[in-house]
């Protein structure tokens, strides 16, 4: 819901108000266009660009409410309404302007990460009617890791009057974005460990704006800004401004991995081989004669030869030894 701003209008010799109006705006801390609704997963060596987007249409709003506010008066007095914004000065004495305004947004990352040697921010949405202050736009504090980017309107010392403040503020986009580039692990980090960066934003704006003939009309005006994580947006349960990122651990290798088996040799078929080889006995093999059938006669004489031969043999043997 909108929130409408009474007016405080001061007239002269009134009392001005001290207090400024406060409100929230709608923040998110996103890495590219994940909003970061849970852990992101990131690669070790990866150099990693966050954004801070600021929802400024509350600030639009409450520059109607103090339009519609000053016109009140205005007609209070003269019976009708401004239709020429110029003639609303945010000027002071000295012809200066009266417009105060900034907006600073930090980034803080926890142990486990940290800025690379040379980060750097960016803003979009702004149309060229917000800008990095030129000075001091980024600042880099490595002892508590924390980032801040201030903003402000572009030629701020060139707004002179209510038109001119009123187009540059609604010129600018619903939502204004700021992007630092430049964070990464650090050597302390370990895989599949979400790391939380937290983000905040804040800003404010003052002026004093009066009929630029009469000044018996004079409205003084104060704004103080806080961002405020959207519930679409909000890292798991937490409503704090804040993101999380993670690497994957390289796979653990086996602590006790089984010994390879050994080779098998192929089985060999080794013939048998003796010791003391025998000789083959080779069988001869005599075919009969074919011939006449011996006769009875001549078979009886062929035997007794043979005994004969046989004792005469023995006989030899016999004399031998002795």
């Amino acid at each position: 819901a909108l929130l409408v701003v009474p007016a405080n209008v001061k007239a002269v010799g009134g009392n001005e108000p001290t207090d400024p109006e406060c409100n929230d705006l709608d923040a998110d801390l996103k890495s590219g266009a994940d909003s970061g609704s849970d852990v992101i997963t990131k690669k070790k060596d990866d150099v990693m660009s966050f954004t801070g987007v600021l929802g400024v249409t509350k600030i639009k709003d409450q520059l109607d409410a103090k339009k519609n506010s000053f016109n009140k008066s205005f007609k209070n007095i003269y019976g009708t309404t401004i239709t020429d914004w110029s003639i609303i000065s945010l000027t002071d004495d000295d012809g200066k302007t009266t417009v105060k305004t900034s907006f600073t947004a930090t980034l803080t990352l926890p142990d486990g990460l940290e800025f690379t040697e040379n980060p750097t921010a960016g803003l979009s949405g702004a149309n060229n009617n917000f800008e990095i202050t030129k000075q001091d736009g980024l600042k880099i504090d490595r002892k508590t890791r924390t980032a801040t980017v201030t903003m402000t309107l572009t030629k701020l010392a060139y707004v002179k009057n209510f038109q001119q403040l009123e187009e540059k503020v609604k010129g600018v986009n619903e939502d204004l974005e700021v992007t630092l580039k430049g964070v990464k692990f650090s050597k302390e980090s370990k895989g599949n460990t979400p790391y939380i960066i937290t983000g905040q934003v804040s800003g404010d704006f003052s002026a004093t704006a009066k009929y630029l003939f009469v000044s018996s009309i004079k409205k003084d005006f104060k704004f103080k800004w806080t961002g405020k994580q959207t519930d679409a947006g909000k890292y798991k349960d937490r409503n704090d401004i804040a993101i999380a990122v993670q690497y994957a651990a390289a796979p653990a290798p086996d602590p006790d991995p089984a010994p390879a088996p050994a080779p098998v040799e192929p089985e060999v078929e080794i013939p048998y081989v003796p010791s003391d080889p025998v000789e083959p006995v080779v069988t001869e093999v005599v075919e009969p004669k074919v011939g006449k059938v011996a006769k009875t006669g001549e078979m009886a004489n062929t035997v007794n030869q043979l005994g004969l031969i046989i004792l005469a043999a023995a006989s030899v043997v016999i004399a031998k030894k002795h």
